[in-house]
C-alpha cells in the first residue's frame, strides 16, 4: 500500500531538504498543504511552461491579498471582523492549495486525511478542509453549472473556486489568447459573478479593510 508521507519524505529529502527541516514544516496546516501539492504536481506543467505548483500557491497568494494577511505581521488580520463579515479564514489557504490535488493527481484524500490526522490535525481536516476539498473536486462528467450550484452553500469551497478561477482569469498567465481562451475566461467571470451574488465576498472584504483600518487606527489613537 502506498505510504504518502513516507513517498513526500523521500521525495524532498532527494531535493535537498533536512529532516529535521522537513519535520518542522509539518508544524502547521497550510505548510502541509503546500508541500502537498508541492508534491502531487511535481510532474505537471501548466499550459504557459509554469511548474504546476504556481497556480494553487498563487490562489493562496490572492487570498492573502484579499484580506490583507501579510506573512510574519500577526497583527495584519482580525479574524472576528472577517468572521462578522461572512468571509472564511480556517481552511481557505489549504484548501486553494489542494484544490486540484484530487482532480488531477493519484492523491487520495483518504491519504490527506491520514496525513493531517498523524500530526494532530483531524479535526481541523474534518472541519474546514474535507468537505470543501470534495466540493470543489469536479467530476468531469459532470456538468460545469451543476457543479457550481452543488458548492453554493459552502462559502470556504465558493471562495477557493473564486480564488481559481480569478488567478485563471489572469491573461498575462494564458499560453495564448485567442478565441478559445477568450470565451473560456468570459464563462469564468459568469461564475465568479454566480458565486459572489449568493455570498457578496467582494463588497464584504472591502467593508471588512475599511472597518479593520478604523480600529487600527483608533487603537493606535489611545
Amino acid at each position: 500500500m502506498k505510504d504518502l508521507h513516507q513517498e513526500m519524505k523521500e521525495y524532498f529529502m532527494s531535493k535537498g531538504f533536512e529532516e529535521e527541516r522537513y519535520e518542522r514544516v509539518f508544524s502547521s496546516t497550510v505548510n502541509i498543504a503546500s508541500l502537498v501539492s508541492i508534491y502531487a504536481h511535481r510532474n505537471q506543467v501548466r499550459e504557459n511552461g509554469e511548474g504546476y505548483y504556481e497556480h494553487p500557491y498563487s490562489c493562496m497568494e490572492l487570498y492573502r491579498r484579499f484580506v490583507g494577511i501579510v506573512e510574519g505581521e500577526y497583527d495584519c488580520i482580525d479574524l472576528d471582523l472577517l468572521q462578522a463579515r461572512g468571509i472564511p479564514f480556517e481552511g481557505v489557504q489549504e484548501v486553494s492549495l489542494l484544490h486540484d490535488v484530487l482532480e488531477d493527481t493519484d492523491v487520495t484524500l483518504d491519504e490527506l486525511e491520514s496525513l493531517f490526522k498523524s500530526y494532530g490535525y483531524e479535526s481541523y481536516f474534518n472541519l474546514y478542509i474535507k468537505q470543501p476539498l470534495l466540493l470543489i473536486t469536479h467530476d468531469k462528467s459532470e456538468g460545469y453549472d451543476i457543479y457550481i450550484e452543488r458548492m453554493l452553500e459552502n462559502p470556504i469551497a465558493c471562495l477557493c473556486k473564486m480564488l481559481d478561477m480569478t488567478d485563471n482569469m489572469n491573461m498575462l498567465g494564458l499560453a495564448r489568447l485567442q478565441d478559445k481562451e477568450l470565451q473560456r475566461t468570459i464563462g469564468y467571470a459568469k461564475y465568479v459573478k454566480q458565486i459572489n451574488d449568493k455570498w457578496h465576498f467582494i463588497e464584504n472584504a472591502l467593508l471588512y479593510k475599511q472597518e479593520f483600518a478604523n480600529l487600527r487606527s483608533k487603537n493606535k489613537a489611545v
